[in-house]
């Protein structure tokens, strides 16, 4: 059995950092962002007619299944 799954991403990601400045008297606020994508795929590879698979061809077990998506717009 051959199962494969393609994606796709993209985020946003920000940061903001305090530090001394460089006479030691005060302080910097620096603010960073950036974009992030990609893509990916993913395959998984499962012989059942291995010793240890458990399972004959035909059955199908799926123990969870969770997918979660966000927006930070």
């Amino acid at each position: 059995m051959e199962f494969t799954v393609r994606g796709a991403f993209e985020g946003n990601l920000s940061a903001s950092l305090t530090r001394s400045d460089s006479r030691g008297d005060g302080l910097d606020d620096l603010q960073g962002d950036v974009v992030v994508a990609g893509s990916f795929p993913t395959s998984m590879f499962w012989d059942l007619a291995a010793a240890l698979s458990g399972l004959e061809p035909g059955d199908c077990l799926i123990d969870e299944w969770k997918l979660d998506t966000f927006s930070l717009l």
